[in-house]
């Protein structure tokens, strides 16, 4: 699963399969849509959140416990994964994508780009003035 396509790094970033990613190495609870609840240590997520667990231990629906050293589970059996109370989601979201979103943007290098960029950012300066004209004129 280390492997990524650019399919899976997008539905990662612009999903909360990023707040899975970020989980990697920590204890989790999962419970699956039949009934079963897995615990044990994520050891790798990928863009569509197929989890791979370490020491993990398995538990049916009539409580009889399964314990497996390495488990694969498909993203599309997962019904609710369990966050740790010491986390919280947004910071720890952010903390995930400031250390493997993308690193810069990319700067316009031809002339036509830096002419487009200049318009786009104009334009946009301009909707804003608007945008703030429109809100004055509405409030009494």
């Amino acid at each position: 699963m280390a492997f990524e396509t650019t399919k899976e790094r997008i539905s990662a970033l612009n999903g909360l399969g990023c707040l899975v990613k970020a989980l990697v190495g920590r204890e989790l609870t999962i419970d699956l849509r039949n009934e079963t609840t897995l615990t044990g240590t994520v050891s790798e997520v990928d863009g569509y959140m197929n989890i791979s667990l370490e020491n993990a231990l398995l538990e049916d629906i009539d409580q009889v416990r399964f314990k497996y050293e390495n488990l694969y589970i498909k993203g599309r059996h997962i019904r609710y994964i369990h966050i740790p109370k010491e986390l919280t989601v947004r910071e720890t979201i952010i903390a995930y994508l400031l250390k493997t979103g993308p690193k810069r943007s990319r700067q316009p290098t031809t002339a036509l780009q830096r002419f487009k960029a200049k318009r786009l950012r104009k334009e946009q300066e301009e909707t804003k003035r608007k945008v703030a004209e429109q809100k004055l004129a509405i409030e009494p």
